[in-house]
């Protein structure tokens, strides 16, 4: 069954970025399988049992801020960092390198709990610059090869994607109301973002395209209006390095069209440009692309 949406006339710009000497977050997740903190356990000051971050950093000489206990051990290019249950944050420093305050929850982990094991990823010397990563992005209309910029009533919404490099993807899309909808990652997948591979083109929003493994998740939309021409914007989110996508919630309003099923889940504009000037702050090679689209009746 399609999804409807409203949207709108595509016009793309590129958010400048500069680029600077720093270190930067690649990704961070929770090792479910990997018993490390139970087997080489370390308790806080109040004899609880503390959280192992496993830095992965290619550097040596890095200093860590925040709760950790005792010496952090050097396993070659990968430090053994044991930290207090319910922390929610850490800066790491190294000589040469602007400083990065890694934020828990940015990568989905909301405090650390005991016993558990987590995998922090931390490269230094800016690989990507705002020109290296040529993203090459394309809104298609119903079973069209090249970019439509119009929409009437009733069309299929697809979106053609490619990058040079491996990376992370969010799209949402801002309606004049201004909601902004989740569109990617797709609502029943747990990824605070949707993982690409580099040199692949990928179709969005068309199950005829998807993997077996991604089908279930794979939601269609299809451009619906009630009025003569309304304007929305789509936002294509894109960082080689990983990120968490703005905090969101179910769509609990009514409806705008009749028999409309439920749409993605949202949050306001605001929060979502507050969001992206967060990640823009700590992640220089993040990309913006923004178009502008319109359907009529």
């Amino acid at each position: 069954m399609k999804r409807f949406l409203f949207v709108l006339l595509f016009t793309t710009m590129m958010l400048p970025l500069a680029i600077a000497q720093e270190l930067m977050v690649k990704s961070m997740e929770i090792l479910p399988m990997d018993l490390s903190a139970s087997i080489h356990p370390r308790n806080d000051l109040n004899g609880k049992a503390c959280a192992l971050v496993k830095v992965k950093m290619p550097l040596e000489g890095a200093v860590f801020e925040g709760n950790v206990l005792g010496s952090v051990e050097n396993k070659a290019g990968e430090y053994w960092l044991y930290m207090s249950e319910g922390t929610k944050q850490l800066r790491v420093k190294h000589p040469g390198f602007a400083s990065v305050h890694v934020m828990f929850r940015d990568y989905g982990i909301k405090a650390l709990e005991s016993k558990v094991t987590y995998e922090l990823s931390i490269v230094g010397n800016m690989q990507y610059g705002n020109t290296d990563i040529n993203l090459k992005t394309y809104v298609l209309r119903n079973e069209g090869q090249k970019e439509e910029l119009l929409f009437k009533n009733g069309d299929d919404l697809y979106l053609s994607f490619l990058s040079p490099v491996n990376g992370y993807l969010a799209v949402y899309l801002v309606d004049e109301d201004k909601h902004a909808y989740c569109l990617l990652p797709y609502d029943e997948q747990q990824e605070g973002c949707y993982r690409v591979e580099g040199n692949r083109n990928y179709l969005f929003f068309n199950k005829k395209a998807a993997e077996s493994s991604m089908l279930r998740y794979v939601r269609e939309y299809k451009m619906a209006s009630n009025q003569n021409s309304i304007v929305n914007q789509l936002f294509v989110v894109f960082s080689p390095y990983q990120f968490f996508k703005a905090v969101d919630q179910s769509w609990d309003g009514v409806s705008p069209l009749e028999n409309m099923e439920p749409l993605p889940r949202l949050l306001s504009e605001e929060d979502l440009q507050e969001w992206l000037t967060a990640c823009q702050q700590r992640d220089k090679a993040m990309k913006v692309v923004i178009k502008h689209i319109t359907i009529s009746k």
